[in-house]
């Protein structure tokens, strides 16, 4: 019982509301046969394969690894490109020059911004996602400051 409350507010919500809240609280932290664990779900659907395109290859080793998917790679490059064979990812190369463009098609819109500015290029960029077409061809010699326009889908 709140006997003889303080303060403009007098009603319920502002007196016995936050009295109520504590309690509850204090019950439910105390009481594990008040909230059972929740059942783990998987997190790929049988017969849904993930999209992976391209990317760093260490956080994608990680992330097919967390999802179940098979993986391999014919390089150690640090940045590839994938290949689908069956129900497992093929990691191919996908090589980064000094001072010439990088493939930046099919990685998602974080990498490729690192990647461009890494090697000197003002990203412009429409849409979201990943990468469907760059302005610039990879490969090609770039020289510092040159503006890159990017395509996301």
């Amino acid at each position: 019982m709140i006997k003889n409350p303080r303060g403009l507010q007098q009603y319920g919500n502002n007196v016995a509301g936050p009295v109520f809240k504590e309690i509850a609280d204090n019950i439910y932290s105390r009481d594990t046969q008040l909230h059972l664990a929740m059942e783990k779900k998987k997190a790929q659907e049988p017969g849904v394969f993930p999209t992976i395109r391209a990317g760093k290859q260490d956080e994608l080793t990680m992330i097919s690894n967390e999802l179940g998917v098979s993986n391999h790679s014919v390089t150690e490059e640090d940045w590839i490109k994938t290949a689908r064979n069956g129900n497992a990812v093929l990691w191919k190369k996908n090589a980064v020059i000094k001072d010439h463009v990088p493939d930046v098609t099919g990685m998602t819109f974080r990498d490729a911004i690192y990647l461009l500015e890494k090697s000197g290029l003002r990203v412009v960029y429409q849409g979201k996602g990943r990468v469907a077409d760059q302005s610039l061809s990879p490969g090609t010699k770039i020289s510092r400051g040159a503006r890159i326009y990017l395509r996301l889908s």
